[in-house]
């Protein structure tokens, strides 16, 4: 049974460490077109779900990301929510919005 649905926003990373092989800087972003068609197979098929942000940095296209928390709040309200983040892209607005909708972050310290 699938339970974890693992989103990669993008590759890209804004730190662009020596030695991660997410160095090659990636432009493309996941669209919030595909992440809906994803979830809702994923939502069909799972009984305990949850999801998880990773990338390169999933917080470099903010706006999607945060649509992206929408639709899985619209869908499923109580559903776990994981950001593995680098952290430098906090700010207040991020932090408040992460903060409402309960999503667990986990910072990576490199």
């Amino acid at each position: 049974m699938i339970e974890k649905l693992v989103v990669y926003p993008t590759f890209d990373c804004n730190m662009r460490c020596s030695y991660c092989f997410y160095k090659k800087n990636s432009k493309k972003y996941l669209s919030l077109s595909a992440f809906k068609k994803a979830f809702k197979k994923f939502i069909a098929i799972s009984k305990n779900p949850s999801v998880v942000f990773l990338g390169g940095e999933p917080l470099l296209n903010k706006k999607c990301f945060m649509k992206f928390i929408g639709e899985i709040k619209r869908k499923r309200n109580d559903l776990p929510i994981t950001i593995f983040t680098n952290g430098t892209l906090f700010d207040k607005k991020t932090i408040n919005f992460l903060t409402k909708n309960n999503i667990k972050i986990i910072i990576s310290i490199d």
